[in-house]
């Protein structure tokens, strides 16, 4: 009997593809994923689950591992590849850690995710959330189906759903260490700490920092647990608690560690988007519309960024006059308040190179108010009584030298708040003159903001920017919208030198006598024998270090020099052989606290019997990190103390050279725009070369036309504010100084400005504003010199005839 073959397999029917392996394991995984992506609500209330990019990949696997499975389903008759096989391992470990992550959150989802459909209904966001929350779950769920929906595996390739397993474990452990490390380190911050500790803890935040993290608490953001696996190890996942909680560090502290690690100061940045997707409008920087607390309001911080504050517009005039060697300005800002509430703007601004502030003008229901000028502490009381009115101020205080801080109250909720500042500028050592720029605010400044600028003068000048320099009649003008990127290396320059002898009238002058007279004289000179550098080696001078190392390097060859390094746990001594060495830059980094090296370069100067100049090259100190009780009490009780040359290298607020503003000793020198300019500051200040300034007297009666040139009634004002400046730091009655101020309408160390809405605030606080028609102007056509003189001397003559009959007065110097 013949025999036959065995019939041949019918090939295996494809199966049916799971539609709940697709809708569990793949869409529902992705939707939890968006879903806090775009909302991070798990972040803001419980912890992060996912801090990292890491994290996001982890999560990833279960989604893909289902995804695969889903599509081979179909084709049983094909073994499972290997590299699922690791795949699926990989996904059973990171669905394991975010199905125990939430776990206690998973139960109370299925009853919240009606309660949201009936009472957020109109917010689908909202209503996606608590079904979002049991994405983990079903994904790990699914993965049982995904396992079953796999055809057999040869022997051999079984064990790789382990391995990768493992892996998956290992890359989880790695990926939360740094996370751990600097949880840790961050959490036992204290403003108690010695510097030593506050140093090694910025060393260690620095190596394993997240910058994010730390910035949003800087913005004062309360921090949650920031990984699944701390808040897997503080038992808070299943209703426990302990040592492992979100940081309880104050805004403070962590935007003086935010500068110790990164050297630049939070606020430049935006916090992290949060709630993105959410009902509100999203700002020019792209910040979310939700409400943020300013806790710097009416305070004298300007603080951090506040969400759809911003420049609106920023209008600068000036006129150069090149016989008095002065300039006046008035810059107009007006800025805008997005949001549905009042907002205060702050800001602090960096004048001009000896400038001050001489005007001061708000705009209230459309119509300009002028400010009134008194103390300090007169104005700043005045301020903060009408800002919790809820009605209109401005206030302008002097705050260090060339700086002052304005804050403006309220910018109106979906408006626009106006200001005025009158700034009363000398022109540098060659007829420079330097834009004035924001240093620090509270506000954003968007790249498409240009400063529209205007500057006129009867002599020829230019500037650092090509412009369309344009000459009608006798006046020579500028004109460009210039870029705020562009506004820091922004300056105008003539080579016409002051008259030598120059006079004015004190329009203000109430007891001393009525004329100033100005001569153009050299300084003194004073011979240095040794010099004391320190160095500040924050991040942000990490630009100027090659410089640096040459500047150094050839001014080693005039005479000795002593060279000190701030760092992290307070200075280290260098010589200029490692200045100039290619490794220089790599020692600026951070941001370091220059008291302790300027401590430390007084006290070496005092066991020198030859003068000793100390040389600070600095950028932003924006925190007073320690205690200056040290440094000033050599300033102000040692009999021989050398001068302090502060030069800034980068512009930003300074906390410490507020501080020292008071002492004579200190010399602050003009913008430091590159190497050149660098090496002119230096030669100055150490004698190698001549500068010349103003040097005052106040007479009865005016000069002759043979004896002095009349020029503007600025020179006036510079006059006494820089006779305040100098009592000031004198030690002299400070109340007297204010009155003397204020009643020349400035702004100074000892008074500032206030712009009130009504008369009836201003007879509370005890002020009385300033007349319009007292308040200097930009003159709107420049007169020929001819006119000039006529006019001036007419007025002469009329007071003389006045003033003939009074008794001459012995001149005051």
């Amino acid at each position: 009997m013949e025999e036959t073959s065995p019939p041949a397999p019918m090939p295996t029917p494809p199966r049916k593809r799971s539609v709940w392996l697709l809708i569990f394991g793949v869409f529902w995984p992705c939707l939890a994923i968006i879903v806090e992506l775009l909302s991070r609500s798990c972040r803001s209330t419980f912890f992060d689950p996912l801090p990292t990019w890491g994290h996001l990949l982890l999560t990833f696997t279960v989604p893909l591992a289902c995804g695969l499975a889903w599509l081979r389903s179909h084709h049983p008759e094909k073994p499972t590849s290997p590299w699922h096989r690791l795949l699926l391992g990989a996904a059973w470990v990171s669905g394991s850690i975010y199905t125990c992550c939430l776990a206690l959150l998973s139960h109370f989802a299925a009853l919240f995710s009606v309660f949201s459909i009936f009472f957020f209904h109109r917010e689908p966001l909202l209503t996606i959330l608590p079904f979002a929350t049991l994405g983990p779950l079903l994904g790990w769920l699914a993965l049982w189906k995904a396992r079953r929906c796999l055809p057999p595996s040869p022997e051999q390739t079984r064990p790789l759903a382990w391995i990768g397993a493992g892996l998956a474990l290992v890359f989880f452990v790695a990926i939360e260490t740094p996370l751990a490390i600097f949880h840790a380190r961050l959490t036992g911050s204290s403003e108690s700490e010695s510097l030593e500790q506050k140093g090694a803890r910025a060393q260690a935040l620095r190596a394993w920092g997240d910058e994010a993290l730390l910035r949003e608490l800087a913005y004062g953001r309360s921090l949650q647990i920031p990984s699944p696996g701390l808040w897997l190890l503080s038992g808070r996942a299943f209703g426990g608690n302990n040592s492992w909680q979100g940081s309880s560090i104050g805004p403070e502290l962590a935007r003086d560690l935010y500068f110790r690690v990164y050297g630049r100061q939070f606020s430049e940045k935006s916090p992290d988007r949060q709630n993105l997707f959410l009902p509100g409008r999203r700002d020019e920087e792209g910040w979310a519309d939700e409400f943020q607390w300013d806790s710097d309001q009416g305070s004298d911080q300007v603080g951090a960024r506040l969400k759809g504050l911003s420049l609106h517009s920023s209008r600068l005039d000036w006129h150069l006059d090149a016989p008095s060697g002065l300039a006046y300005g008035e810059w107009t800002i007006e800025f805008s308040n997005q949001q549905t509430r009042n907002q205060e703007a702050r800001c602090q601004i960096l004048l001009p190179p000896d400038a001050f502030v001489s005007r001061l003008t708000l705009w209230v229901n459309g119509e300009p108010r002028e400010a009134a000028f008194a103390a300090k502490a007169k104005v700043k009381a005045a301020y903060q009584a009408v800002v919790q009115a809820q009605r209109d101020p401005v206030l302008v205080n002097m705050v260090g030298p060339d700086r002052v801080t304005t804050q403006c109250f309220p910018v109106p909720a979906q408006g626009i708040m106006k200001i005025r500042l009158g700034i009363t500028a000398p022109l540098s050592e060659g007829g420079n003159l330097h834009s004035p720029l924001f240093v620090e605010r509270n506000f954003a400044v968007s790249t498409q903001i240009k400063h529209t600028l205007w500057v006129q003068s009867s002599t020829p000048f230019d500037s650092s920017l090509p412009g369309a320099m344009v000459q009608e009649g006798a006046t020579h003008t500028w004109r460009q919208d210039v870029p705020d990127a562009q506004i820091t290396q922004l300056a105008f320059h003539t080579s016409t030198p002051p008259y030598p002898v120059v006079w004015t009238q004190d329009p203000y002058e109430k007891t001393k006598p009525p004329f100033v007279v100005a001569r153009w004289q050299p300084k003194p000179a004073r011979p240095v024998a040794k010099t004391i550098w320190v160095v500040d080696s924050s991040a942000s001078l990490h630009p100027w270090a090659s410089d640096l190392g040459k500047v150094i390097s050839k001014f080693s060859e005039y005479q000795p020099m002593h060279i000190i390094l701030p760092n992290d746990t307070g200075f280290r001594e260098i010589s200029v052989k490692e200045v100039t060495a290619s490794d220089f830059s790599n020692l600026f980094v951070g941001g370091r606290d220059n008291a302790p090296a300027l401590a430390q370069a007084l006290i070496s100067a005092r066991e020198h019997a030859d003068p000793v100049s100390v040389i600070w090259l600095h950028g932003p100190q924006p925190f007073s990190f320690t205690e200056t009780t040290s440094l000033e009490q050599i300033l102000e009780r040692s009999s021989r103390v050398p001068e302090i040359h502060a030069i800034a290298l980068e512009p930003g607020p300074n906390r410490l050279l507020e501080k020292l503003y008071r002492h004579v000793q200190l010399h602050t020198h003009g913008r430091c725009l590159d190497m050149a300019s660098l090496e002119k500051i230096l030669q100055t200040a150490l004698g190698r070369k001549q500068d010349s300034q103003w040097t005052f007297s106040w007479q009865s009666s005016a000069p002759t036309a043979a004896e002095a040139h009349p020029v503007w009634d600025h020179l006036a004002r510079l006059a006494v504010f820089q006779q305040v400046l100098t009592d000031y730091q004198s030690g002299k009655d400070t109340q007297l100084l204010a009155q003397e101020a204020a009643q020349h309408q400035m702004v100074s160390a000892v008074s500032g400005a206030v712009v009130l809405e009504t008369q009836a605030q201003y007879d509370q606080a005890g002020l009385k504003p300033v007349d319009p028609n007292s308040t200097p102007q930009i003159p709107h056509g420049v007169p020929e010199p001819s006119k000039v003189l006529f006019l001036t001397f007419g007025a002469a003559a009329c007071v003389w005839q006045r003033r003939r009959a009074r008794p001459a007065r012995s001149v005051y110097i």
